[in-house]
């Protein structure tokens, strides 16, 4: 059974990725926290400051998924279920 429930947001800029040695040092970041386990949300800063409905439904319906299989503790669950208002 799964047992991870790491869930990581970013916000990142366009202007922050300018060169490609801060791009590659994301990417591996990135890949080394998967290989741990825990899942990445790549969000555009824009994104976060301009669609945040949009960003917090894309981040709860990534939480349900991960709970609905088995990922996270009960209080995890009982959050999910909190702000799905049951």
């Amino acid at each position: 059974m799964p047992t991870s429930d790491c869930i990581v947001i970013e916000a990142d800029s366009y202007a922050f990725h300018g060169d490609r040695e801060l791009f590659e040092k994301t990417q591996r970041r990135q890949v080394e926290l998967a290989g741990r386990d825990w899942i990445v949300l790549p969000y555009s800063f824009a994104a976060v400051t301009r669609e945040p409905d949009w960003v917090r439904t894309a981040t709860q319906a990534v939480v349900h998924a991960r709970v609905s299989r088995g990922y996270g503790p009960r209080e995890t669950r009982r959050f999910v279920a909190r702000a799905r208002g049951r």
